[in-house]
């Protein structure tokens, strides 16, 4: 059984895919992964503020707080939550033109991504509810990448002794609040780093090198490390052939060419 406390051990990508090293840029480093256990809960529900503190290289600084605010207001029959993130000076979330970037598995974080500094709001939620003695209207409005997302990854960047190191936290979020899963970083500087869901990590045989494996051919993996010759997406549906997956057009030719169980539908 796992303790409370959080289980700090030193992971490894020294075997990542070729096809993704060659695509990406990525080198062999060492990724520093927690696993947050039990999961913490941040919750601003019945007027109040929770925060967590995130310190990615547990040097007893903190990198990032993430918090959820709940306010209500009385007299005007409102009631309002917001999550958000707000990272240590000089560090950065990953982002795009709507705010905090929504990073999926398998996603490289690196230089080349844009960054937003300073507080950052995930999402917001308002509820404008009816009056004590009735009367009045009902609606809701919300807002933000992170509306209800479940096990997506922040993008971060973040310096330690003054040069920036990446690394990325993965969270599932809801109107009320945020679950705080997991998080890694790269202990090599300026180096990239793959959203990778290290717990319980299953990989699947990717024989046509197309970032697509095969869902019959599981393989089970511990330490964060991918295979080569082995994909985090499992929706390929002819490994044989890598102009064959999901994200491949569909033409005219006899066969389901991205693998949505259609023949030829164009």
């Amino acid at each position: 059984m796992k303790s409370n406390l959080l289980n700090k051990k030193l992971k490894a990508y020294s075997a990542l895919a070729g096809s993704l090293i060659a695509a990406t840029g990525m080198v062999n480093g060492q990724v520093i992964y927690t696993d947050v256990d039990p999961d913490k809960y941040i919750s601003g529900e019945d007027y109040y503020i929770d925060t967590y503190d995130l310190d990615l290289n547990n040097d007893g600084i903190v990198d990032y707080v993430f918090g959820s605010k709940n306010m209500i207001y009385d007299n005007y029959c409102i009631e309002s939550n917001s999550i958000y993130v707000n990272p240590n000076i000089a560090n950065a979330m990953a982002s795009s033109n709507w705010g905090v970037k929504v990073l999926e598995p398998g996603d490289v974080i690196d230089g080349g991504m844009s960054w937003a500094y300073g507080n950052m709001l995930l999402a917001y939620h308002y509820d404008k509810v009816v009056c004590w003695g009735g009367g009045g209207s009902t609606w809701t409005f919300s807002t933000g990448n992170w509306l209800n997302t479940y096990e997506k990854f922040i993008g971060l960047k973040f310096r330690i002794n003054n040069v920036a190191h990446y690394g990325w936290v993965r969270l599932s979020t809801g109107y009320y609040g945020i679950d705080v899963l997991d998080y890694a970083y790269e202990a090599s500087p300026e180096t990239a780093i793959m959203a990778v869901p290290c717990k319980d990590l299953i990989v699947y045989a990717d024989t046509d090198g197309d970032k697509y494996g095969d869902v019959s051919l599981p393989l089970p993996v511990s330490d964060c490390i991918v295979p080569a010759g082995y994909a985090l997406v499992n929706t390929d549906c002819n490994d044989a052939d890598a102009g064959v997956h999901p994200d491949v057009a569909e033409i005219v030719n006899g066969i389901d060419d991205n693998c949505n169980g259609i023949v030829d539908d164009v």
